[in-house]
């Protein structure tokens, strides 16, 4: 449906065209929100000219405001919690891979062993099978077969 379209609507039914009328919504980065409270609390601003110079809606800058006031930052950081942190990095995915290297027969428990002494990262047996599946489904064809002994001398004990 097309603004024409929408409009000709809501003259008829303004309840039913609000709800399938709304225009799209744009995503305000982190940066912008961040202008918001510096504008007002340090700069004096009003919320108007606020929405005037950011070309924002007064209900995002008074939300952004709330927020800046109950968190301390301007966003809600409860809200943008997806999945969980990696507890491998890149270089503690590098660090398995010289391990494997330098021994091509090593079992899970040594490998934890050794990035706890090493690089003090507390992981378990199955978050390290994990990185091996995970290592598999993205590099198939470069795959070294240090891995493929990895999880075979794992399992044979």
């Amino acid at each position: 449906m097309n603004f024409f379209q929408c409009r000709n609507l809501v003259g008829r039914l303004p309840s039913v065209a609000f709800t399938i009328c709304r225009m799209p919504t744009h995503t305000v980065s982190r940066d912008m929100k961040a202008r918001i409270p510096v504008l007002f609390f340090q700069q004096g601003f009003k919320v108007k000219e606020i929405c005037g110079l950011l070309d924002l809606k007064k209900t995002l800058v008074y939300r952004t405001l709330s927020y800046s006031r109950t968190y301390g930052v301007p966003y809600n950081h409860h809200a943008h919690r997806h999945g969980q942190k990696r507890k491998l990095s890149q270089g503690d995915l590098k660090f398995i891979v010289a391990l494997l290297n330098r021994r091509h027969c090593i079992y899970l428990s040594e490998i934890q062993e050794q990035l706890n002494n090493e690089r003090r990262v507390s992981i378990s047996i199955t978050t390290l099978l994990r990185a091996y599946a995970g290592y598999t489904t993205l590099a198939k064809s470069s795959l070294p077969m240090h891995w493929k002994e990895m999880t075979y001398c794992a399992l044979r004990s």
